[in-house]
């Protein structure tokens, strides 16, 4: 699958553009070889997780194994600058994930957000939360993560970030390109 050019410019609480959800169930699930790029938005939506504004794969489902494989995941961008916006390139909050051989780059983001080393940050390549024992997150790359906004003197970008009890395996997470931070006048 191919999804790409999601715009929604309402600069609303509720805008929000989401590549792929999938939000219940318990059975196996595969989100294998998709594709998806410039999914944008101009929204003060301050969701976190699955529901931040701007999502390219977001599971929040409980299945007994979840496979996210090999996707690609580009070009994701939120440019309102007057609000606590956050951004994910893949999400996973529950169930048995294998999250292996994925590509996140080019997330840019205008968030005021200052919030430090949490799910509330507001630009996030990977967000892995409450996963099960023998959970995998493997060969994925992540790069290019931008924020310019002129307005916070304290922005966060995390590249993987794993909020769990533990019993998981992080192995050959390859992190490109760097993060870049910039405060200008102006816009993108």
């Amino acid at each position: 699958n191919t999804i790409g050019n999601l715009t929604a410019l309402g600069a609303l609480t509720g805008t929000a553009v989401r590549g792929i959800t999938i939000s219940s169930g318990t059975y196996p699930l595969n989100v294998n070889n998709n594709k998806l790029t410039t999914l944008m938005a101009n929204s003060t939506n301050t969701g976190v997780a699955t529901a931040a504004s701007v999502v390219g794969i977001g599971v929040s489902s409980g299945g007994t194994v979840q496979n996210i494989l090999n996707n690609t995941v580009n070009n994701l961008s939120n440019i309102n600058t007057a609000s606590l916006h956050r951004i994910v390139g893949i999400v996973t909050t529950s169930g048995l994930n294998k999250v292996m051989n994925n590509t996140v780059s080019g997330l840019f983001s205008s968030t005021t957000s200052t919030s430090a080393n949490s799910s509330s940050i507001g630009i996030l390549g990977m967000l892995m939360q409450s996963n099960l024992v023998g959970s995998e997150f493997s060969n994925n790359t992540i790069s290019d993560l931008r924020y310019e906004n002129p307005s916070p003197t304290t922005v966060q970008m995390i590249g993987l970030f794993v909020n769990s009890n533990g019993g998981f395996k992080i192995t050959k997470i390859a992190m490109e390109d760097g993060l870049r931070f910039a405060i200008r006048e102006g816009g993108r």
